[in-house]
């Protein structure tokens, strides 16, 4: 059986996807920062184009069902993704609902969706996927780490810097529960939903601005509650969750049979 090239340099196949994740971002930067342009248009141009990839990659190598994009094995398992949906819940009631026209609407919807499916695809799908070769908990940590390292990114656009690495934290958390959640159902299909819904509502809260100043005592005691719920929930997930997990998944393209042998 031929060795795909993601099988034979696991971790020069995530460095390459982090490389074409950051060069994108800081062009779409520069460029945004050059026109005046928003956060949303950034959003819009880097995970436009980062989609375009992600489809040819998919597409070209036959990777969809191995990265996650099917239904899951077992329907009851969509309940997995009931605690996930908080943030969406939290975005509403906390930060509040701004009025930005159903022009403004269908923009956030558009960006939105995009981060959602680009993030998931690369980042619990094609980089988790790949990871496993290293086991199922290195593969979820460094997977999360890399996910909110890349929030970084925030900074050069001006956002406040105490915000920012709450922001990391935060989304470390998030990418473990994700993660996860990826593994135990095998999919990520719900998870693009979720987390589109999610920096849906949030950029009309912010109104696709950027966090530029310190925030109330409130967001931070919700956000560490919420880091510490999911950080628990992703544990609770990776040690309740069975071999055979990882045994339906051998002679992937991402996972050759021998690494899913070194897992259990």
């Amino acid at each position: 059986m031929k060795i795909s090239f993601p099988q034979r340099r696991p971790l020069l196949f995530v460095v390459l996807l982090l490389l074409v994740i950051l060069v994108i971002y800081f062009l779409a930067g520069a460029i945004t920062i050059q026109l005046k342009l928003t956060s949303v248009a950034m959003a819009l141009m880097a995970d436009g184009l980062l989609a375009l990839i992600a489809i040819f990659l998919l597409t070209r190598h036959h990777w969809c069902r191995d990265v996650g994009f099917r239904l899951p094995s077992n329907p009851r398992s969509l309940w997995f993704f009931a605690l996930p949906c908080l943030p969406i819940i939290l975005n509403i009631a906390f930060l509040g609902i701004g009025n930005p026209g159903i022009g403004g609407l269908l923009l956030f919807l558009a960006a939105a969706s995009l981060v959602g499916f680009v993030e998931e695809t690369y980042f619990r799908g094609m980089m988790l996927q790949v990871l496993l070769r290293r086991g199922p908990w290195q593969a979820v940590i460094i997977s999360s780490l890399l996910f909110g390292i890349m929030h970084l990114l925030n900074v050069a656009g001006g956002a406040n810097l105490v915000a920012t690495l709450l922001q990391v934290v935060y989304a470390v958390a998030i990418g473990l529960m994700y993660a996860a959640l990826a593994l135990r159902t095998r999919t990520i299909l719900p998870l693009i939903v979720i987390h589109g819904l999610t920096d849906f509502f949030a950029f009309i809260a912010l109104n696709s601005t950027v966090v530029t100043s310190g925030l109330n005592t409130l967001f931070y005691v919700v956000s560490a509650g919420e880091t510490i719920i999911y950080i628990a929930y992703s544990i609770i997930l990776m040690r309740q969750m069975k071999p055979q997990v990882f045994e339906a998944e051998k002679g992937t393209t991402f996972v050759p049979p021998v690494a899913h042998e070194e897992l259990v």
